[in-house]
């Protein structure tokens, strides 16, 4: 079609040029060949022996590009996007040099096979014009010729009128036709340049995670709907990792003002009761903006512990670590105010200082796990040169001591060294062998080793851990790996139990293991182990096991009642009324049962709202740092017993669960309806 035809029917040059080379899709074009191949061509089966012609090797031409950085961006990408069997790196290159001589020979006999039906097809081609001319319109590769016969290539006039979109979109299409390897192999033979992936390697593959983990939520939708899958097959921590590596940002809302606290007119502070307290430092605060609660935080008069305490506790609920540590350096450095003369204003500027040093020494002792690598060179940075600069050289000094104390791990938050030795452990004669089951242990101290596995986890749990709601959300259960591994253990007792139980068929020997398991929640009651008490009795309690009737007529009537004193000193009635006191009349140590504490945070969470007015509402941090507050006091003490390992494998063993299979046994054991005498 000649240029003169082409201005006739109104098409552009872009759109002439893009149709001639072939780079617009061409849908009808691949239907009508594959229509015309499949009908005129029957393809032999590479097996069969077939006669090829000698075909002489094709004359390779040079593709110009105008811009050679263009495919080291093109195959950044496509290195990105590729699927994993099309990827190669440069281990899997020294790995295929360990390939045995097989394997090598394999791989010969393949592409042996694979330039018989390139020549087969080339023959094709040849007899049939019509597919090839299909084919170069479709086609990259086959194309190429044409192109070059048509404009000329290398001529600088072509090199000009080609712009960045079209070899984009002829790269790509290079990919889609012949993978990844091969073009990246191609491209750099044409280009002669190599690709060189250390550059921009990581920060682009950095980027493009990011913008597509922003812009879409499939993978939250994948991450909810295989939730068992991430807990027991490390999904959470494919996501913890990515956060860590700062290339997944939390997306949950806060208020990360980043205007400095000296500049900011609007904020305000509300608080409970204004006009009935006189004493301003014992007032309690309602609700405020981020900038006034940081300022109330580090107020000149005087200083609230409480309220440090209960901000320091709760402050991921509405802004991040770097964001208070930002407003923290803010508020350090006091500008001059035309209102004070100089002596107020020095007076002024040190209370400030001394207050923003204290509140960041509390920070670093009570959580300095909130403290990222970045945050602490800019930590070290103050200590080093703010400080010294304004000549608080002791300030600085305890500082880095406390900072120095929690990099060496010298805290004793979780000592349980005490000046007694702890008991001796009650281990059977056959402790070393490989047949040693639970049943040769006894209930006592089966019940201080599950005590013992349960507080290593117990002990580790955040508070942060616990804003929120973070353990029920798909998308910041990341925030909460101890939670989580703690209800997954109350979860794993609780099968343990049941499928301990349902291991045997006659009754009276199930009534047996009822029995045992008992008097085990006899003894983690009196080591105050309440989480694994309800553990069992939810075991005990749960529809595969409550129903068998006659199992349960073999417990002693002494272990029934037990049971029964259990399950009422745990009941929910009245929010869980009678435990509550119970709990708060026995003396450390103790595993409170967590699921209360959960359930008095999702009431507060839910029924209370995170802004008043537009104001962080500070009175429910409150509420939630008390409930916060008791669990911490439960962590501090540990137990003063000894581990035994061979007990502790005992039970960690983690077998499959099947809701409906365990039903299943239970009733092919007690059908409904049977009586005793048809009961083994």
């Amino acid at each position: 079609m000649s240029k003169s035809e082409n201005n006739k029917n109104g098409t552009s040059s872009a759109e002439q040029f893009l149709a001639q080379i072939g780079l617009e899709p061409f849908p009808k074009f691949q239907m009508e060949a594959h229509r015309l191949i499949m009908k005129h061509v029957k393809v032999p089966q590479l097996s069969q022996s077939v006669n090829k012609p000698k075909i002489q090797k094709e004359e390779e031409h040079t593709f110009l590009f105008p811009n050679e950085s263009i495919i080291n961006d093109s195959i950044e990408f496509a290195t990105f996007v590729e699927s994993d069997e099309e990827f190669e790196t440069q281990n899997d290159l020294r790995i295929q040099e360990q390939l045995h001589e097989e394997e090598k020979i394999s791989v010969l006999r393949s592409k042996k096979e694979i330039k018989g039906r390139e020549e087969w097809f080339v023959k094709i081609m040849e007899k049939h014009p019509d597919f090839k001319d299909i084919r170069e319109r479709i086609d990259p590769i086959s194309r190429t010729e044409t192109f070059l016969n048509i404009y000329g290539g290398g001529k600088k006039e072509v090199c000009e009128s080609i712009n960045d979109e079209l070899v984009y979109q002829l790269i790509m299409q290079y990919f889609m036709s012949l993978g990844y390897k091969k073009s990246k192999k191609m491209l750099e033979k044409q280009c002669g340049t190599k690709y060189q992936p250390q550059y921009l390697f990581d920060a682009r593959i950095q980027t493009l995670i990011r913008v597509a983990l922003r812009d879409t939520n499939v993978i939250w939708d994948t991450h909810h709907s295989e939730l068992e899958n991430e807990i027991n097959g490390g999904g959470i921590d494919l996501i913890n990792h990515l956060r860590s590596i700062n290339v997944l940002d939390d997306d949950e809302d806060d208020d990360d003002d980043l205007s400095s606290i000296w500049d900011d007119d609007k904020g305000d502070i509300v608080f409970v009761d204004n006009s009935n307290e006189k004493n301003i430092s014992t007032k309690k605060v309602k609700a405020g903006s981020l900038n006034k609660l940081v300022e109330w935080l580090t107020h000149e008069n005087f200083q609230n512990l409480t309220f440090l305490k209960t901000f320091l506790m709760t402050y991921q609920s509405f802004t991040s670590p770097k964001t208070l540590l930002t407003k923290l350096f803010q508020r350090y450095h006091v500008p001059k105010r035309n209102e004070l003369n100089e002596d107020d204003f020095i007076k002024k500027k040190k209370c400030i200082q001394i207050r923003v040093c204290n509140v960041i020494k509390l920070w670093v002792l009570s959580n300095w796990k909130d403290f990222s690598s970045s945050m602490q060179k800019e930590l070290n940075n103050f200590l080093n040169k703010t400080l010294k600069q304004d000549k608080h050289q002791v300030i600085a000094q305890t500082l880095q001591k406390a900072i120095d104390r929690q990099k060496a791990q010298v805290s004793e938050k979780y000592r349980t060294s005490q000046k007694v030795a702890p008991p001796e452990p009650k281990v059977p004669k056959n402790i070393f062998s490989p047949n040693l089951s639970v049943f040769d242990v006894d209930e006592e101290e089966i019940a201080r080793q599950i005590t013992l596995i349960e507080f290593d986890i117990f002990k580790t749990i955040r508070p942060k851990e616990l804003l929120n709601l973070a353990w029920s959300k798909p998308k910041l259960k990341h925030r909460a790996p101890n939670v989580i591994r703690f209800i997954e253990k109350f979860n794993s007792n609780s099968r343990w139990a049941q499928q301990t139980i349902l291991q045997y068929d006659k009754f009276r020997q199930r009534g047996k293991v009822i029995s045992w398991l008992i008097k085990i929640a006899e003894q983690l009651r009196k080591l105050n182990n309440f989480d694994a008490v309800m553990s069992i009795n939810s075991g005990l309690n749960s529809s595969a096991i409550h129903r068998l009737k006659y199992s349960f007529e073999e417990v002693p009537r002494r272990l029934l009642d037990m049971y029964q004193e259990f399950k009422d000193d745990l009941s929910s009635n009245q929010s869980y009324k009678k435990y509550r006191s119970i709990l708060h009349r026995i003396n450390p140590p103790c595993i409170p049962y967590l699921g209360v504490y959960l359930t008095d945070l999702t009431f507060i969470e839910d029924g209370n709202p995170d802004k008043i007015n537009g104001l962080i509402n500070f009175s429910k941090r409150r509420l939630i740092f008390d409930v916060i507050f008791e669990i911490q006091n439960f962590q501090q003490r540990g137990y003063n017993l000894q581990p035994v390992q061979q007990i502790h494998s005992l039970l960690e063993i983690n077998s499959v669960y099947d809701t409906k299979k365990i039903f299943a046994q239970s009733l092919k054991y007690e059908p409904r309806g049977a009586k005793r005498v048809d009961i083994k």
